[in-house]
């Protein structure tokens, strides 16, 4: 009876068992099946639409044959080596120009194919005929791109794999590869951002202090008047300078005084180091003058790099958004780019002064699909922006001060015939400059130097020339604004060495204050030229002895401490002490003759 009932138990435990195995593998298969219907689905779409794109290609290829335009074979290249064909040609500018151009990807959606040589005998690359080479064509070629690669390669340094042949599609992968992502955050480093505040204080006064003309060479103006105000406290102190040293010019004259009519080495370095000695006991520092003008170059050479490029230190854009502008601006039209020159590699002010043309940011609608940056189309809305929140103006009446006057040379006969008042920029900085260096040497204290230092002067003319013409030729490269800035800043100059002069004037000295500084230095018997000879002066020696020689007040040669130490009436002592012993002293000659006539007239007698 029991067997009987665990056997009934056995059995209904392997029914439910099989039943929930049953009801499992129903739902596996439940699940399973649409997975395996879909993937089966997909496979079949997949392989219909390769039969689909086999049979456009081929009817594709029939009818350019039937046109007879061949088309490039497909091929499939490494990816990896379409990369580092990228980065070869990313870091030769040139070669992804002819690249861009070859592949016809330009903002115009025209191909272009090259005709011509673009290389010259030392295998370099010449830029201008090469572009000028490329003519457009109707279909994508090839061939031209591969020859274009090859010549890149063999310029590059190191050397990328250039296939044999290769594809749009693969072109395509190069010309995506070679793309750059601009920062549109980046403010710059810690330099920049002292220049940015400079900027910000510029744009500050283009918008409210300009008369509602939002013009930015006239707030170049009102920050050359604020300079000169803030640099007013070192103008007073180098004046305070320039005083002292010349209450010390009568004293320096009896140093020079002491030692005229020696010119030799020993004797000016022997001035020279009495003076500085000079200076030190009057607590004197010749070189404190010189601060003013350390701190003024640092502001001037900052203020270049805020005027040729307010696109970021005024306007206060991104600094790698100004280096994408610039690219794009330099780059040539059929590489895509804006095809322009600017006469400095950070020229901003000259794009934007073209940006101040009515319907300018047309001209730039190439810049949304260029090929060099993956965000051109935020680059061109972020340049549409600056349009619209208004362009500082670089004019005054009809004249552009944003250009170059190198510009008017290299832009053709027309733009010359339009602007060729810029030539009278670097001219009249040279004539203000020079102006003004004149009238402030006249204006404050020259340091007193040698009668015989024709060096000295020689210098100081050739610093009258050399100077302004060297203004010259930076106001020649650089926009025309900082030419005017500069000449502003000459005229406020000598208008302030003016004030001062007035206001805090050099000491003049007459002929018995001279005299007083020679006695307070050597007391009763101060020092006296010697008497000059001609050109065999005995009295002229070099200073080998400068410590223990010196010269009586006759132009006597005497020992300078034999005559602070003894009498005068024993010069003559001390001469037969110095001069040398003589066997037995020089007998008078007309003695010796008045004998021989008297031993004569004996023997005759």
């Amino acid at each position: 009876m029991k067997n009987m009932t665990m056997n009934n138990r056995d059995v209904k435990s392997v029914f439910v068992k099989l039943i929930a195995g049953i009801v499992l593998a129903l739902m596996l298969v439940s699940v399973a099946a649409p997975v395996a219907f879909a993937a089966e689905e997909g496979e079949q779409q997949t392989t219909a639409a390769d039969q689909t794109t086999a049979a456009d290609q081929t009817e594709a290829e029939t009818e350019g044959e039937t046109e007879g335009e061949a088309e490039a074979p497909e091929t499939t290249v490494d990816f990896d080596q379409l990369v580092d064909i990228a980065v070869m040609l990313k870091s030769n500018d040139a070669a992804r120009q002819l690249f861009l151009a070859a592949c016809g990807k330009n903002a115009t959606g025209t191909y272009y194919k090259y005709d011509g040589s673009y290389l010259n005998d030392k295998k370099e690359f010449e830029y201008d005929s090469a572009l000028s080479s490329f003519v457009a064509v109707d279909a994508w070629d090839a061939a031209y791109v591969l020859q274009i690669l090859e010549d890149a390669n063999n310029l590059a340094k190191d050397k990328a794999e250039i296939p044999e042949t290769m594809t749009e599609a693969d072109a395509g992968v190069i010309i995506e590869k070679m793309k750059d992502t601009v920062d549109l955050e980046n403010k710059g480093n810690i330099l920049d951002t002292v220049l940015r505040a400079i900027g910000y204080v510029l744009n500050l006064a283009t918008k409210y202090l300009t008369f509602g003309t939002n013009n930015y060479l006239l707030s170049l103006l009102y920050f050359g008047l604020v300079i000169e105000i803030l640099m007013l406290p070192f103008a007073i102190s180098q004046q305070k300078n320039s005083i002292k040293q010349a209450k010390l010019r009568p004293k320096e004259m009896a140093i020079r005084k002491r030692y005229a009519g020696r010119n030799d080495q020993a004797t000016m370095q022997k001035i020279n180091q009495e003076i500085q000695e000079l200076y030190q006991k009057e607590h004197f520092n010749p070189m404190s003058g010189c601060l003013p003008l350390l701190i003024q170059l640092p502001i001037v050479m900052a203020l270049y790099y805020v005027v040729i490029d307010p696109m970021f230190y005024v306007l206060g854009q991104a600094k790698a958004f100004s280096g994408a502008i610039i690219q794009y601006f330099t780059t040539s039209q059929a590489a895509g780019g804006f095809g322009g020159t600017l006469s400095s590699d950070r020229g901003t002010i000259e794009i934007l002064s073209k940006l101040r043309v009515e319907d300018a940011i047309n001209q730039f609608a190439s810049l949304e699909k260029f090929e060099y940056f993956t965000n051109s189309v935020d680059l061109f809305d972020a340049l549409k922006q600056i349009v619209a929140d208004g362009i500082p103006s670089f004019n005054i009446g009809g004249w552009n001060f944003g250009l170059t006057p190198w510009s008017a040379v290299t832009s053709g006969m027309e733009f010359l015939a339009q602007n060729w008042w810029l030539f009278l920029v670097p001219v009249l900085t040279f004539v203000v400059y020079f102006g003004s260096m004149k009238i402030s040497r006249k204006l404050t204290y020259q340091p007193t130097t040698s009668e015989n230092d024709k060096a000295t002067g020689c210098s100081n003319n050739m610093m009258d020339f050399m100077m302004p013409l060297m203004s010259v030729y930076i106001a020649f490269i650089v926009p025309a604004a900082v030419g005017v800035y500069w000449m502003f800043k000459s005229v406020l100059g000598t208008i302030k060495q003016l004030i001062m002069k007035k206001a805090m004037p050099i000491p003049v000295f007459t002929e018995a204050d001279y005299k007083a500084a020679e006695k307070e230095m050597y007391g009763k018997n101060p020092p006296k030229a010697p008497k000059s000879s001609g050109s065999r002066n005995p009295n002229v020696r070099s200073l080998h002895h400068i410590d223990d020689d010196e010269y009586d007040a006759k132009g006597n040669y005497i020992g300078r401490t034999e005559q602070e130490e003894q009498p005068a009436d024993a010069d003559e002592s001390k001469k037969n002490q110095k001069a040398p012993a003589m066997a037995e002293p020089l007998k008078d000659e007309s003695d010796k003759k008045q004998n021989d006539t008297d031993s004569d007239n004996t023997t005759n007698s």
